[in-house]
């Protein structure tokens, strides 16, 4: 995406939050080859299915964000990371109403978690499993694996788009993964966080 665009992004965005619902048609035209590119990358790494193709995930992103509320995004980025996490989750779905047999082996890498013991390349359908235990355990630091592994945003990022410190995001991070490489078939005598879940900001 241009710099040219990125600003219109923003400003489309902003006007949206503002109350002008016929903006997020126009957010929706800006923003269309982008995330037709996201979804092309979610399947290069490791996604695969004859019957789903990317722009068809991109498509039905696009329908699904004309009922986002808008005021849940803190920029652009954040807007985008929403965007390819609802892509993932679109996947996801599509895998679980195909029959069993069917399904196949998604496995994807999962080396840029950097878990501290565990499995490098993962069943999908695990990692869901696996994040959702994480989800029910503690929902933000849910939310920060979701933004920095799923959309890869930044740590400055996250932080604001969770609205935490870097450092509050940083120990979230390492709970986070050592959950989940227990989860995935890591000992539960391996766990090494070294403190209780981090606290839960009402």
């Amino acid at each position: 995406m241009s710099h040219a665009d990125s600003a219109q992004i923003e400003s489309l965005l902003q006007r949206w939050q503002g109350g002008d619902r016929e903006t997020c048609s126009q957010l929706i035209e800006l923003a269309y080859l982008d995330l037709r590119k996201q979804a092309r990358k979610l399947f290069r790494s490791g996604l695969s299915d004859q019957t789903l193709q990317p722009t068809a995930i991109a498509n039905e992103v696009c329908i699904r964000i004309l009922n986002w509320d808008p005021s849940r995004f803190t920029d652009g980025g954040h807007f985008f990371a929403s965007a390819t996490i609802q892509m993932k989750n679109i996947y996801i779905d599509h895998l679980r109403r195909r029959p069993v047999e069917k399904r196949g082996g998604q496995r994807i890498p999962i080396e840029e978690l950097d878990l501290p013991y565990g499995p490098k390349i993962v069943d999908l359908l695990e990692l869901d499993q696996a994040m959702s235990k994480l989800k029910r355990i503690h929902p933000r630091a849910h939310r920060i694996v979701e933004l920095r592994f799923i959309a890869g945003l930044s740590e400055v990022e996250t932080a604001n788009a969770t609205g935490v410190s870097v450092t509050t995001l940083k120990r979230d991070w390492r709970f986070a993964k050592g959950l989940l490489a227990e989860f995935l078939g890591g000992s539960v005598h391996q766990l090494d966080i070294g403190q209780q879940p981090p606290a839960k900001i009402q």
